[in-house]
């Protein structure tokens, strides 16, 4: 089994999210292990590919060389030396070899370490590209993104993905559990920078609500991540399906380009070679032309819901729901019953002199103790929903009942709360002898409002 040199930031901020049982607003940040330098533009027009910036594999002479300078008496040579085998991977191996074994004790152990390195590292020898399905899109058009690796060395390659999930991924309609694999697998080597030019963060919905994600995410996680070998001379493609629109997802909400790049180094011990990018492999940039941005309120989103509270001209209270998350969710509008099956909506009111507040539900909001599967509603980006219509002299009249004579400015909010996750949902609908849909993108966690300022007379 090859152990996987990466750094593994993206999936430990998924499972430390997951651990502490936080809802829909956990960002994963994205990660690289280096910082891609820039190369050749990619056509803003066509998504072909463009040649890997890696230098053609060598010649026989060249290795000889280079395995002749790790004795050579200039420092400035053996680290040059160094730094070629390491570039060259797989190419160098035999050559490698042959001195590790031989007399000549320091370059034998360089050698000897380079060998052992090498072994456990990801695309060493490789070249890598970029190519995307799309370069102008509107912020809610997916793109696939697609990871060429060209292996043209007479060794293999390892790359940190199991070799299934290249074909599963470049279904036409992949399951959700192959894309969040597919990001996983390569987010740690991308590089997303926006318009501004700063960099993007990754984004992912909770992996808890899919058994076949939550599965994909843990094995990923584990001491034993995925990989295999691309052999001898072959080429390997990975698609990362939706890569701006899918369960795990670099979102380009922002109108104007976003550039992604791959950068790849190995964690070698000696920070010598790090700092000095012994073995990095760099792709070439894609370039995605952003047409129409998000409207303002997805783009800046924290957290999936808003609730917005308000009163009309006729002294009522409008609450409504809104999805303001990059992707469609489903909301329980189900209403005042039981907490395994239904959401709350509740009230908080209290004196502008920063009292206690109280906190009461209103029998008029409620839907009914029976659940409805009707009143669980998809929600597309910036599409909203009526939650409550009250009175204004009801909600203050409930207020004055548990109040101490309340004077001057109240101020009022509006909560709304969903615990039961989708799976936990299904299982107390089960429970109750019903079998009903609940999809997975089913929201569970809490919105307020913002508070309103409100003359306890109502006036």
């Amino acid at each position: 089994m090859v152990t996987i040199n990466r750094t593994r930031r993206w999936i430990g901020t998924v499972l430390l999210w997951l651990t502490a049982g936080a809802c829909w607003a956990a960002f994963a940040a994205a990660s690289s292990n280096s910082a891609a330098s820039p190369g050749a533009t990619a056509p803003a027009d066509a998504a072909r590919p463009v040649a890997s910036t890696r230098p053609v594999p060598p010649g026989e002479d060249q290795i000889r060389q280079a395995i002749r300078d790790l004795n050579h008496p200039s420092p400035s040579r053996r680290r040059e030396a160094v730094r070629q085998l390491a570039d060259w991977g797989p190419l160098a191996f035999d050559a490698l070899a042959q001195v590790a074994a031989g007399p000549e004790l320091e370059p034998a152990l360089l050698a000897r370490d380079l060998l052992r390195q090498m072994g456990e590292v990801l695309f060493v020898g490789a070249r890598v590209r970029l190519e995307a399905d799309h370069t102008h899109i509107r912020w809610d058009q997916p793109v696939n993104l697609s990871v060429h690796v060209d292996n043209p060395t007479p060794a293999r390659v390892v790359v940190p993905w199991p070799a299934e999930l290249a074909v599963a991924s470049s279904q036409p309609a992949p399951e959700d559990c192959d894309q969040v694999a597919a990001m996983m697998d390569i987010a740690d080597f991308l590089l997303v920078v926006g318009p501004e030019g700063e960099e993007v963060a990754t984004r992912v919905d909770p992996i808890e609500q899919d058994t076949a994600v939550h599965r994909a995410v843990l094995v990923r996680a584990g001491n034993q991540p995925p990989s295999h070998a691309v052999s001898a001379e072959s080429s390997e493609r990975l698609v990362v399906p939706r890569f701006n629109r899918g369960w795990a997802r670099f979102p380009m909400l922002a109108a104007g380009t976003y550039t992604v790049r791959f950068a790849y180094q190995p964690q070698w011990r000696d920070p010598a070679w790090i700092a000095q990018g012994f073995g990095l492999i760099e792709s070439n940039p894609v370039t995605i032309e952003v047409t129409e941005a998000a409207p303002e309120a997805i783009r800046q989103a924290d957290r999936p819901v808003r609730l917005n509270l308000r009163q009309e001209e006729n002294g009522r209270f409008l609450g409504e729901i809104q999805n303001v998350w990059d992707r469609e969710l489903w909301l329980n509008l189900n209403i005042g019953g039981p907490v395994e099956t239904h959401a709350r909506l509740e009230w908080m009111v209290w004196a502008d002199d920063e009292s206690e507040a109280v906190t009461f539900a209103l029998d008029d909001d409620a839907t009914g103790p029976q659940f409805a599967a009707d009143y669980v509603r998809q929600m597309a980006p910036g599409e909203k929903a009526t939650v409550t219509t009250a009175r204004l002299e009801t909600v203050l009249e409930r207020y004055r009942r548990a109040a101490d004579q309340p004077s001057g400015q109240v101020m009022i909010s509006l909560k709304y709360t969903h615990i039961p996750s989708a799976q936990a949902l299904r299982q107390a609908l089960r429970e109750k002898g019903r079998r009903e849909s609940v999809p997975s993108q089913l929201f569970n966690g809490s919105a307020m409002s913002e508070p309103m300022q409100i003359a306890p007379n109502g006036g």
